[in-house]
């Protein structure tokens, strides 16, 4: 005798169960929007925000390479492009473990650029003024302390950030930090040759043990420490493990985007901020 199942009956069920979990995971993140600011006249800078109802603070994730992420709308829905970059890719975690989220993509006047954000461009003064924007979207929205994370490339975004906008951050962390780039012409040190010593804001150096990228040498974060003399308080954790790497050492996948173990990371990065 042949068997009929319920197959209609089945499939319902599995979408139930499914479903439930969708809602369950979505709750943890109650707003998720693209966000567009005028950050100087006639510029807009765009950028992901993702939080949950209660945020205990909020952080402007800016991550590493040109910059150039990608972000549009679909179906109503924030979607990046290129989300490779360890702090993009993470943005969700970020979120979940209780803050506010900005992960900033390029500026308008830089769409067209092939370079995107250039060090001189991360250092200099227009990019203040984008972070800036955001800086004010976030603590006018929410009303909780802001913190900026850089990673790579964006922890010379970060360092300019903290150095110049102690009025409207609470502070900062900076994960993979460029530390070494001799062919350089200037900044051969990199963010060690900045103004570490005008920062006044509290400070969290994060660096993978087994990071084999040339420009950010793990041992250089004690460094990086040394030279924040007026920082009120600096820690440097250093990370082990992960999975194997996918791609070049300076690359995303790989131990300088901590792959396999950014939870771990984005959790120890959220419980610093909060604690602060």
């Amino acid at each position: 005798m042949k068997q009929f199942y319920n197959w209609s009956g089945w499939l319902i069920g599995i979408f139930i169960v499914l479903s439930a979990f969708g809602v369950q995971a979505s709750e943890d993140i109650d707003i998720k929007e693209l966000v567009e600011v005028e950050s100087r006249p006639g510029v807009e800078q765009k950028f992901i925000l993702l939080a949950p109802k209660n945020p205990v603070a909020s952080a402007i994730l800016i991550g590493g390479g040109p910059g150039n992420y990608g972000m549009y709308e679909s179906f109503g829905k924030p979607t990046i492009k290129n989300d490779g970059n360890f702090l993009v890719r993470t943005r969700k975690d970020f979120a979940k473990e209780g803050l506010a989220v900005a992960v900033i993509d390029i500026c308008s006047d830089l769409k067209k650029s092939k370079k995107g954000m250039t060090v001189a461009w991360r250092m200099g003064d227009k990019h203040l003024r984008d972070i800036q924007a955001v800086a004010v979207h976030l603590k006018k929205k929410f009303g909780v302390p802001v913190w900026v994370v850089g990673t790579s490339r964006g922890t010379w975004s970060t360092i300019n950030a903290a150095i110049n906008l102690n009025d409207y951050l609470h502070g900062f962390v900076v994960t993979s930090s460029i530390t070494q780039r001799p062919k350089a012409k200037s900044f051969k040190h990199g963010i060690l040759d900045m103004s570490l010593d005008q920062v006044i804001l509290p400070a969290l150096i994060v660096a993978h043990k087994n990071d084999k990228c040339f420009f950010s040498p793990p041992n250089n974060s004690d460094l990086i420490k040394t030279k924040l003399t007026n920082s009120p308080r600096v820690e440097v954790k250093f990370f082990s493990g992960g999975k194997h790497p996918k791609t070049k050492a300076c690359k995303p996948l790989s131990q300088h985007g901590f792959y396999g173990i950014e939870k771990e990371v984005v959790e120890y990065i959220s419980q610093f901020i909060m604690s602060n």
